[in-house]
């Protein structure tokens, strides 16, 4: 085999020649073209990583926002639920003491209207045994109704004060009785009185059956009373105090 080493010369020659010019014309541009998108990729490449970051920070932060707002909210309903709770025990409270009020009062008005009740019985009571009294002791016989009477109202005279005396002694006043005075029982009332308040007194002698028996003496302030009237008020009285 005969190698042509002109031939092989002027290829190699060409080559050279081609490679320059690839280098010369293509794989510098190719290179540049390429670093220049390399360092487009890297700088998008940043951008990304900067957008990514700043993305999870916005995430970081907006997570953040949520979870405060999620405890403000907790916080918030358990402060309106402890609110409303203090406030329902406020109001059971309330409600306990008006019914504990209430059933003082209906209690209270309970007792005052049985106490009114047995005093209107009581009352009653004392009424009907007096009305009794008075409807038998009216049967008793004329002679009984003054004389036995005499005595204990001309003691009861003696004992007042002297200035009372003087005012009897002075004054005109009224005895009543429940049937009219003999002459008998005048003289012995006329006798006792003197004796009693040292001087004849003057008096008008009024009939009263409501008197039942006894005598009573109404003069100006001073008032003696010794009568069965007398003694059934003083009885009635007692009963209903008691």
């Amino acid at each position: 085999m005969k190698i042509d080493w002109w031939t092989l010369a002027l290829q190699a020659i060409n080559a050279i020649v081609l490679l320059w010019l690839l280098a010369h014309f293509f794989f510098r541009p190719v290179a540049a073209m390429v670093e220049q998108r390399k360092q487009e990729t890297e700088r998008n490449l940043s951008d990304a990583e900067a957008k990514r970051s700043a993305a999870k920070k916005e995430l970081e932060a907006a997570e953040a926002d949520r979870k405060a707002i999620a405890d403000a909210r907790a916080a918030a309903l358990d402060k309106v639920g402890k609110e409303a709770a203090k406030r329902k025990e406020e109001l059971l409270e309330a409600a306990r003491e008006e019914a504990e009020k209430a059933l003082k009062a209906g209690k209270a008005d309970l007792d005052h209207m049985r106490k009114n009740a047995e005093q209107e019985s009581e009352r009653r009571a004392a009424n009907l045994a007096v009305t009794m009294a008075q409807r038998l002791l009216a049967r008793l016989p004329a002679d009984a109704l003054i004389s036995p009477f005499l005595p204990g109202f001309a003691d009861a005279l003696a004992t007042l004060s002297d200035e009372a005396k003087t005012e009897l002694a002075r004054q005109k006043g009224r005895i009543l009785t429940p049937r009219a005075l003999t002459a008998a029982e005048r003289k012995d009332l006329d006798e006792r009185l003197s004796k009693a308040l040292g001087k004849k007194p003057s008096f008008a002698v009024e009939t009263d059956p409501a008197v039942i028996a006894g005598l009573e003496w109404q003069s100006g302030h001073v008032r003696v009373r010794n009568s069965f009237r007398a003694d059934l008020e003083r009885i009635a009285t007692d009963v209903s105090r008691e």
